[in-house]
């Protein structure tokens, strides 16, 4: 799979053919109270991404932990698109826009093992 996406106009993150920076991706849909059936109320659209911080997206990714944490402009229009390269052919499985989106939780994990030329040993890991 390989993941876009946009966050208003300053931040925008894309995997590559190798797939560095998203690991997972999932959407959600929730209902909140049994309200929901009269489609009106108590719903909510959740997206959760994980990934890699690598030297190609950290600058992007601190943007968005800036953004987790801001108080002032914090509803962005967001645009998410899941494309499968299944048999050599790029397929686009889905294309999220919205507006008004907000971050409720970003973090970042640092720890491991993993090997690396410069000697740093340590995986780097984000999640929002």
């Amino acid at each position: 799979m390989q993941y876009s996406l946009r966050i208003g106009d300053e931040i925008f993150l894309k995997d590559e053919k190798d797939n560095e920076t998203f690991t997972e991706f999932t959407y959600m849909s929730n209902s909140l109270n049994n309200d929901i059936r009269e489609k009106n109320v108590s719903a909510r659209n959740e997206f959760t991404f994980k990934g890699n911080i690598t030297d190609n997206n950290y600058v992007m990714l601190k943007k968005i932990a800036e953004w987790a944490i801001s108080t002032s402009n914090v509803y962005r229009d967001i645009e998410i698109i899941v494309i499968d390269e299944a048999n050599n052919a790029e397929v686009e499985l889905r294309h999220f826009n919205f507006d008004e989106v907000f971050c409720i939780d970003y973090s970042e994990t640092y720890g491991g093992t993993s090997g690396s030329e410069n000697g740093d040993t340590s995986p780097r890991t984000f999640k929002f």
